[in-house]
């Protein structure tokens, strides 16, 4: 058995892993040619809860976002975004705090975005009164679909699955929708 949750432990972290090295890689393999990026984005998320298990649980965040350098055109992107905020349920509150590179893609005729990415997590607190999240390192991985309302403003709607990858002891997992409101600097 115990040789079974080491596998398990392992195989969760290696993914995380996987996940965000193939964003870089596949930036990457996809922009050859390094172009400085201009686009700034300030955002305000709303995460509500996906499972009842969960309920009670919301998160609020302020999220910064820089294009990275790899990108042919402003159809298909990487960035880098870091995110602050509050993680809280109905009785307890706690910081959080993420940094991670995100992959997208704009449908100009839409004006719609696609995005995926995963980012390493912080939390001030991990031990609510309605749950335990397993520790304070945790790993966020998020899908996300957005429209462009102008050239400046936008609205994503998308989930996110916060966990700690079986570092600790237990490992819960938190799946919550997020509602996002962006504005281009």
């Amino acid at each position: 058995m115990n040789i079974e949750r080491h596998f398990i432990k392992t195989l969760s972290l290696q993914i995380r892993i996987v996940s965000v090295l193939i964003v870089l890689i596949l930036s990457r393999a996809i922009f050859p040619q390094p172009v400085m990026a201009t686009n700034e984005v300030l955002s305000a998320q709303l995460g509500l809860p996906v499972e009842s298990r969960n309920s009670g649980f919301h998160q609020y965040d302020l999220t910064y976002r820089m294009d990275l350098p790899w990108h042919s055109s402003d159809r298909v992107f990487t960035d880098l975004r870091f995110t602050g905020g509050m993680l809280a349920d109905d009785y307890d509150r706690g910081m959080v705090f993420s940094v991670g590179p995100t992959l997208g893609i704009n449908m100009r005729k839409t004006r719609m975005v696609f995005l995926i990415g995963s980012s390493v997590t912080a939390l001030g607190v991990s031990r609510f009164e309605t749950r335990n999240l397993g520790g304070k390192l945790q790993f966020t991985s998020h899908v996300g679909v957005g429209v462009h309302i102008t050239d400046h403003v936008g609205m994503m709607l998308g989930v996110q699955h916060m966990s700690n990858a079986s570092l600790h002891k237990p490992n819960p997992g938190l799946n919550m929708f997020s509602i996002r409101l962006c504005r281009l600097l």
